[in-house]
């Protein structure tokens, strides 16, 4: 039996975890938070019961989608078994002053889509390059709606497009279908009882399988003894294994890296690491007394207002939850503008925030009384254990530096989402969780057949 330690119990820490431990090998997660779940983070709004999500909140797709089919309809934890809400994007409203705005506009949401789909070659592109080369003229309506939705579609938070680029590996391959599952093409599907519910049945089950879970336990060193296993130096002390898998995010190892492994890792791995791309993200969640907007069952508003080059997003929670909600990613320049100038004063800074969406809602919907609303915003920019939200990647990422990214090096093996090469979604985390999982295992099968030969 190994003794295998996990950093991070993110969704990929904690599959990892379980999955590791079924094969009766000794499992230890350690998290630096006070809680589990990563970037899956669900916090509540003012009734104390209906969920906010601060950070991740929805899958792509549900009947398909092997992450829904085992904790959605098979799992038999039927108490903590999460509720699944499914949307319809095509219903959803968008308001423009300066271009006709009708029902046939979402329309051009699936052409946008189409287009990236069938585009012969993006690699070595950035996303304002493929953008160009469609040459649109924005003079007719088309034109213009399908762009805005293409900017949409390529777009997360508000990297700009220019630094958002096309690998060679994109496009995923059928035999990976289970870490690869095209997600772009699917329905959202909304967590409705709280995202954390897949946490903690991930968690219960871990527990159930004997995995020691430690939260507050930043590791500060990671030492590679070689046949002599690991060691981990926390501020509580030392950790030993025979193996460690890292699922620490990109954005923390970017700042990290060189100092918190010994011996240093590759050079390759470390270009890799600062090659991928960050976004930023401070999401906003304002809760309104009523709904103002006309379209209550509208699972998304945009806003296509002539000050801002590109659509304003808000997650409308009313078809969710029955509670007039609405969340938003896409101010997060603003918000960090504030952030910085009111930097020892976040209420202050959050104030003028909410006052700037305010404006702009009003001014969407003139002949609406809007009243002032109750507000969360969370910037994951400013959490430690984050250092931003998802990784994106740029046209300077190659085969050569993914493969780089996701190869073990020595006793470490890296799992996550982050490491993933076919996208940055909380499925992608769990299978490459997964994966990762069967990978040591099997190293740790093939070692002790070896040993007993």
């Amino acid at each position: 039996m190994a003794h295998i330690t996990i950093i991070g119990a993110g969704i990929a820490g904690l599959k990892a975890a379980l999955d590791i431990a079924r094969h009766e090998h000794k499992v230890t997660l350690v998290e630096a938070r006070h809680r589990l779940g990563g970037r899956i983070y669900t916090t509540f709004a003012s009734d104390g019961t209906t969920p906010l999500e601060l950070g991740a909140s929805f899958w792509e797709g549900m009947r398909h989608n092997p992450f829904y089919q085992y904790y959605f309809t098979e799992n038999p934890a039927e108490k903590l078994k999460p509720r699944v809400v499914r949307l319809d994007n095509s219903l959803s409203t968008v308001f423009s002053p300066h271009q006709k705005a009708n029902k046939e506009i979402l329309a051009f949401y699936h052409k946008a889509y189409q287009l990236l789909q069938t585009s012969p070659s993006l690699e070595g592109q950035t996303c304002q390059q493929f953008i160009d080369s469609l040459k649109f003229n924005t003079l007719s309506i088309a034109e213009y709606w399908t762009q805005k939705f293409i900017e949409y579609h390529l777009q997360h938070f508000n990297t700009s497009l220019e630094l958002r680029g096309f690998p060679s590996f994109f496009m995923p391959q059928d035999k990976e279908a289970l870490e690869a599952w095209n997600d772009l093409d699917a329905d959202f599907s909304f967590v409705a009882n709280g995202y954390d519910n897949v946490i903690k049945q991930l968690a219960m089950e871990c527990q159930e399988k004997g995995v020691r879970i430690l939260l507050n336990t930043q590791v500060m060193k990671i030492n590679d003894f070689s046949e002599n296993g690991i060691s981990l130096a926390t501020r509580d002390g030392n950790i030993k294994a025979d193996k460690v898998i890292v699922t620490i995010p990109i954005g923390v190892l970017k700042n990290e890296a060189k100092n918190l492994f010994s011996p240093s890792l590759s050079a390759e791995k470390l270009q890799a690491i600062q090659t991928i791309g960050i976004h930023r993200g401070v999401r906003i969640s304002l809760e309104f007394e009523v709904p103002f907007w006309g379209k209550q069952s509208a699972p998304y508003l945009f806003l296509d207002l002539p000050q801002y080059s590109n659509l304003i997003e808000f997650r409308n929670h009313f078809p969710v939850h029955g509670k007039a909600i609405l969340q938003t990613d896409k101010y997060t320049t603003l918000a960090e503008h504030y952030f910085q100038q009111f930097a020892n004063d976040k209420l202050s800074a959050e104030k003028e925030i909410v006052a700037h969406i305010m404006a702009d809602l009003k001014s969407a919907y003139p002949n609406q009384p809007i009243a002032d609303p109750k507000y969360v915003i969370y910037n994951w920019s400013a959490d430690p254990f984050a250092k931003g939200a998802y990784p994106f990647r740029t046209k300077d990422i190659n085969e050569h530096l993914q493969q780089a990214l996701e190869q073990p090096q020595g006793n470490i093996y890296f799992a996550g989402a982050d490491f993933s090469r076919h996208g940055f979604s909380v499925h992608n985390g769990y299978a490459n969780g997964k994966k990762i999982a069967e990978q040591l295992t099997n190293t740790l099968h093939h070692s002790t057949t070896e040993f007993t030969l």
